[in-house]
């Protein structure tokens, strides 16, 4: 809670101050749920790494696992795939630099 005290001697308290926020826009809805996807498969990978699980396997844990975290959210292996491939190639990277 900042006070700011104007040049007539008054002073201006943030907390009375009343922001309208502006809804957001629907291009950034739909980056925001690009974010928000990207970082679900990356997660995963990151599990599926850690535990040895194969994700193309039809009845592996990972697709269990997702079912109960999220039960809306349909899994597509093929991204989950990419971001395996994406997290072994990000560690390569560190490795020989």
């Amino acid at each position: 809670m900042k006070k700011k005290q104007k040049l007539d001697g008054s002073v201006d308290d943030d907390k009375h101050k009343h922001v309208v926020d502006s809804p957001p826009r629907e291009e950034e809805e739909e980056e925001d749920e690009e974010v928000v996807e990207k970082h679900r498969y990356r997660s995963m990978a990151k599990v599926a790494i850690g535990y040895s699980i194969n994700p193309t396997v039809e009845n592996s844990t990972i697709t269990e696992m997702v079912h109960i975290v999220c039960p809306t959210f349909t899994l597509d292996t093929s991204k989950l795939h990419n971001a395996i491939l994406q997290l072994y190639q990000e560690g390569k990277e560190k490795i020989t630099f």
